[in-house]
This record gives C-alpha cells, sequence and structure tokens, in this order.
C-alpha cells in the first residue's frame, strides 16, 4: 500500500489547512498492541485496551475488532479546515478494502449508538445517504458512504462539503499550495502529511510571542509536506518546506 499515493486528498475541500494520510492502521493498531503484550510495561496498555472493548461490547453492543478495525485497513485520511475561523470543521475518510462489509459495520455501529441513546436521523441527498448520529453529552457526528468512500464529519455539512470537492474537482489536490509541495518532493507515496504553515500560525497566534526576526521567516513559509514512499523494499521519507 505504501507504493500508491494517496486518493483520499481528492474528497479533502479545497480550503483543507492540513491533512494526514495512514496506509493500513488497523494492521499498524494490531502490530503494536502485539508487541506491547511482550514489552516490560505492555500490560497495562492491553489491560486498558481490554477495558475499552468490554465497554463498548456491552454498552453500544459493538465489537471494535470486527465492527470498528476493519474500516481502518487501507487508506486512512483526517483532514482540518475552519482553523483560523475559532469553528474547526473536517473530515475523516476512510477506504476499507472491503465497501460492502463497510456499509454493514457502519449500520451495525449506528444499531448500537441508537441502542445506547443516541439519537439518529438520515436523510437522502442526490449522491449519499446522511447519517447524523446524537449523544447526549457527547455531541454529534455525520457519515456517508460514496463510491466506496466512508465520509465522517461534524456534521452534514462536513459530509456534503467532501463529495462537492470530489465531484466538482476543486479539492485539496487540486490547489497550487499543494500540487507544488510534492512537486518539490519528486515521489508522492505511502503516508503522507501536509500543512498550510502560516494558517496555523495564525491560528495558533504563535507569531504574536516569537521574536520579530523570526516571525519574518514565518512569513516567507507557505506549506510542509510529508511523504512515506516505499520503494525497493525500503522506505523513503521526504520533506518538503516550501517558500513564498
Amino acid at each position: 500500500l505504501a507504493g500508491e499515493p494517496s486518493s483520499l486528498v481528492d474528497w479533502m475541500p479545497a480550503d483543507t489547512q492540513a491533512e494526514l494520510v495512514f496506509f493500513g492502521l488497523r494492521q499498524a493498531l494490531e502490530g503494536a498492541e502485539a508487541a506491547a503484550a511482550d514489552a516490560p510495561e505492555g500490560e497495562v496498555l492491553t489491560e486498558a485496551l481490554g477495558t475499552v472493548r468490554t465497554l463498548a461490547a456491552f454498552g453500544l453492543g459493538i465489537d471494535l475488532d470486527a465492527d470498528v478495525l476493519p474500516l481502518f485497513d487501507r487508506e486512512v485520511a483526517v483532514a482540518v479546515s475552519g482553523l483560523d475561523s475559532g469553528t474547526p470543521h473536517g473530515q475523516l475518510l476512510l477506504r476499507p478494502s472491503d465497501p460492502d462489509a463497510a456499509a454493514e459495520m457502519l449500520e451495525r455501529i449506528t444499531e448500537g449508538l441508537e441502542g445506547a441513546g443516541a439519537s439518529v436521523e438520515v436523510t437522502e441527498g442526490e449522491r449519499a445517504t446522511v447519517t447524523v448520529i446524537e449523544m447526549t453529552g457527547l455531541g454529534q457526528a455525520a457519515y456517508a458512504l460514496v463510491d466506496g468512500i466512508v465520509i465522517v464529519g461534524l456534521d452534514t455539512a462536513d459530509v456534503e462539503a467532501a463529495i462537492e470537492a470530489h465531484d466538482s474537482g476543486d479539492s485539496l489536490a487540486a490547489t497550487e499550495a499543494y500540487q507544488r509541495t510534492f512537486e518539490l518532493a519528486g515521489d508522492r507515496a505511502g503516508n503522507e502529511m501536509w500543512v498550510d504553515i502560516v494558517a496555523i500560525v495564525d491560528a495558533t497566534g504563535m507569531a504574536e510571542t516569537l521574536p520579530t526576526d523570526v516571525r519574518d521567516i514565518l512569513n516567507q513559509i507557505g506549506a510542509f509536506g510529508l511523504t512515506a514512499p516505499a520503494r525497493d523494499d525500503a522506505f523513503h521519507l521526504r520533506a518538503v518546506l516550501t517558500v513564498e
């Protein structure tokens, strides 16, 4: 999987300010848990995971290993926008290896949450059926399964924004800032990260606490990109920092 470029960036809205893509997250988590079991203090982690599994099973009727982890077995991405507006939005994007099984898993998860007291509202759109789940005290989330892609957002607007970005071609992948970053990297595949440095600095107010000369340097920086293609039985880490 790490030999191919991410396709989920095509579903990220053009105003995305930071994104992260990971291939084979399920396998990585299972490997980490197996390794932790043999570590000196790994018993604490395995007991904690066992507790989470038990709570999910009895409280929500969800089997984490059977219902949740398979959704993360291929390509997973997180896109964030609105960092400078005070109301961040974004999408969790999943490309599972078996979309039909994913649809069944999402239905089981939704039924489990509804049985635990969550309210569920289903809206039929032109391109997808959007399900909104709200739990008292925890907030809400919306999701849809479109063309084999699971889109999860804070609300319906986040889900629809991802669909519109893909269908119109007006996505992060099509922006000059994103393309320029990975053109400089020379190769784009596998796990990746892209960050609009200016947006992050403005959103955090970081520049106000820094010396003048450092602020001047930050003002010249455009974006940061990291990609980790696998070639010839090895991972190649390529990092790029663009300058305006």
